[in-house]
């Protein structure tokens, strides 16, 4: 196909013969009207041709600027959205469909690009200054946690195991309160949070239950500070009840299997076997629904 430059090329070429032919005398009455007409008739059939080309690349023109406005609607309706992630990538669509749409009438150029360019700059800046408040406030949670952890160290345990207990059970609750860090420190500043921590409390005179609590706690946080926390968090309680659920039809079966093992004089071992498997299961229990508990007084929006 014949680009628009080859046919101003052309069509100067072709006004550049017709003023040698007017500069050329008469050929004869006869032969000059016969020669003048076909003449005339090759320029004709030229810049006919000429006039549709020009009448097909106005069109098509036309409809490109249709297809670049439909694209400046939808980013108009897009560039107060606050879904990052999604509307990133519509943009993205969008910027690539509008690089494959061809030329537009030269006097709407600069005006439909830079109506498409304000609406992709707004999104675009807008965004980059949510995510910059973002990071200002986990650098901000950063600070809040590394002076917490120096607090930790710094704690001076009293007489009453109870009141320490509680007062490290606090600088537990205000760490969780505290919010994400910097995804390169996250794994870093948890790991010297849970190590002083867990120093402080084996420091204290703890039941072996209330060490596993605590335990938990700890773990519970950790997880919680990982990426896909909420997944993570789920997929723990799902397995508590599952397991919960199993020790609940094992007990049934336990404890049935006692009354019939009782009939016989001969299985007394037996029977203080299955007792004890009993009385494990109850204690397992306990701690299972404690555990539960715990990631549902964790698991809440504002620690998420």
């Amino acid at each position: 196909m014949i680009s628009a430059n080859q046919w101003t090329e052309t069509t100067q070429e072709i006004i550049e013969i017709q003023k040698l032919w007017n500069t050329i005398g008469q050929a004869g009455r006869k032969e000059n009207s016969k020669l003048f007409k076909r003449f005339q008739s090759l320029c004709n059939k030229f810049f006919n041709l000429r006039r549709e080309f020009t009448d097909l690349k106005n069109e098509e023109l036309k409809n490109n600027l249709q297809l670049k406005e439909d694209i400046c609607v939808q980013a108009e309706a897009l560039k107060d959205s606050t879904d990052w992630k999604a509307t990133t990538e519509d943009f993205l669509q969008l910027q690539n469909k509008w690089k494959g749409i061809g030329n537009v009438p030269p006097k709407q150029s600069e005006q439909i690009w830079s109506r498409f360019r304000k609406a992709c700059n707004y999104f675009f800046e807008k965004k980059a200054n949510h995510y910059a408040i973002i990071e200002s406030e986990y650098v901000n949670n950063l600070k809040s946690k590394r002076a917490l952890i120096e607090k930790i160290k710094k704690f001076n345990p009293s007489d009453e195991p109870k009141e320490n207990f509680e007062q490290l059970k606090d600088l537990q609750r205000q760490w969780s309160e505290i919010g994400f860090v910097p995804h390169k420190y996250v794994k870093k500043i948890q790991d010297e949070y849970r190590n002083v921590i867990n120093k402080q409390f084996d420091a204290l005179q703890m039941s072996d239950s209330e060490r596993v609590r605590v335990q938990y706690i700890s773990k519970i946080e950790a997880i919680m500070a990982e990426p896909k926390s909420r997944g993570k968090l789920l997929q723990e309680r799902d397995w508590l009840i599952r397991r919960l659920q199993q020790l609940k039809s094992d007990l049934v079966v336990w404890e049935n299997n006692i009354g019939f093992f009782s009939k016989s004089k001969k299985s007394e071992s037996m029977v203080a076997s299955v007792q004890q498997m009993i009385e494990q299961g109850k204690t397992e229990m306990k701690e299972l629904e404690e555990k539960i508990k715990i990631i549902d007084s964790l698991d809440k929006p504002s620690s998420m």
